[in-house]
């Protein structure tokens, strides 16, 4: 049927989004999904949202995502689904970034870099160095398979809310969520992937871009960061 005009009218604003101030916009495929005769409802969106609305964009989503797929199981989507994340950029206090030549030699160097831009912040450097050096590993020898004119790209920054690393290769990427999801025997020393395990142990939060060329290490603000 046809909408009434009364709900057609819409009035304007304008506002000033501070630096990391973050904005969630959704349809109502989102918000009324129902499962079981309960809808995932407009509480439980903002609810996921105020628990992470300060970390990238990038990770929230992924947060509200997985919280949306928790919520319907197995049951059929009744609606297209679409959500907007928009956020201003944090001030940073500082940003440090690197171009690394595809070698394991190479790596020492970027660490001792890296530490001493983390020691103006941070006491306490070492777990997350671990995270780092993890990373920088499997983009010389997983993601650009060794060959020497590629290179690895690090961006660290620092802002009131978190430390993020981001550690960028030349290869094809990989399938992050199947090594992100394995199980791990811990008393094989020979098993491979528990360099990724040695790396979420190290940090808040560890994502990866959609294709798996690019992981982001996060770690929050809590009093270690001056």
């Amino acid at each position: 049927g046809a909408i009434e005009l009364e709900l057609m009218k819409y009035s304007e604003d304008r506002v000033t989004l501070q630096p990391g101030s973050t904005i969630l916009c959704a349809s109502d495929g989102l918000i009324e999904q129902e499962k079981n005769g309960l809808m995932y409802g407009e509480s439980r969106l903002r609810e996921v949202f105020l628990k992470y609305y300060y970390l990238p964009p990038e990770i929230i989503s992924r947060f509200i995502l997985k919280d949306f797929q928790e919520f319907i199981g197995p049951a059929e989507v009744n609606d297209d689904i679409t959500y907007l994340l928009i956020q201003r950029d944090f001030k940073e206090k500082e940003e440090l970034s690197l171009e690394m030549k595809n070698t394991f030699n190479a790596i020492c160097d970027i660490e001792e870099k890296v530490r001493d831009f983390l020691q103006a912040f941070i006491d306490d450097t070492d777990m997350l160095l671990i995270s780092l050096h993890e990373m920088l590993a499997n983009a010389v020898e997983h993601g650009n398979k060794y060959i020497p004119e590629k290179k690895v790209f690090v961006n660290v920054s620092v802002n009131t809310r978190f430390i993020k690393i981001s550690i960028e290769d030349e290869g094809d990427g990989f399938n992050w969520l199947e090594a992100v999801n394995k199980k791990y025997d811990y008393n094989n020393c020979q098993e491979r992937g528990l360099g990724i395990v040695l790396t979420t142990a190290g940090c808040d939060y560890v994502f990866y871009n959609e294709k798996g060329n690019k992981v982001c290490l996060i770690k929050l603000a809590d009093n270690s960061i001056k």
